[in-house]
């Protein structure tokens, strides 16, 4: 299957999927990417979104592509 790019329409970086019935926290992918990439929860990049990891690698250089 492949990867998608880029978000879906709707998503926007401040509430991730909650408009579009989806909701933050630990179940949210860009949540896990964004703790991940903060340094709060190493575990977190296990299910972090990956789209939100390549985007905010340039300037977080902790995740290797």
């Amino acid at each position: 299957m492949p990867k998608t790019q880029s978000h879906p329409n709707g998503w926007n970086k401040h509430i991730h999927y909650s408009n579009l019935e989806g909701q933050c926290g630990q179940s949210c992918p860009c949540c896990r990417a964004e703790v991940y990439l903060k340094g709060i929860d190493e575990g977190a990049w296990w299910g972090a979104c990956t789209i939100c990891m390549k985007t905010n690698n340039k300037k977080n250089k902790k995740y290797k592509t």
